[in-house]
């Protein structure tokens, strides 16, 4: 079985996927956004989710207001997704 990295996606090529994750970590745009052009070119259905991982909690850079600010953009990615029956697996 092999597999192919390219974008921040991986494509397994020993089966045949029907879906493909779109794994958001502070990139939360629908337009000029690299992983998710890469996800939609696949053709597959998308699967869009968003881990808090811890680590980034504990990154020294990051702040209350950092925390807000990826909150506040997945709220509102959430609200242009829904807007076509989609959503975002938190």
């Amino acid at each position: 079985m092999s597999s192919s990295s390219k974008g921040g996606v991986t494509v397994d090529r020993g089966s045949k996927p029907t879906h493909i994750v779109w794994w958001m970590k502070k990139d939360f745009r629908l337009s000029d956004n690299p992983a998710l052009t890469r996800v939609l070119e696949s053709g597959l259905k998308v699967l869009p989710v968003f881990v808090l991982e811890p680590s980034a909690l504990k990154a020294p850079e990051t702040s209350a207001f950092h925390v807000a600010a990826w909150f506040d953009a997945l709220k509102d990615l959430r609200s242009q997704l829904a807007e076509t029956g989609g959503d975002v697996l938190v």
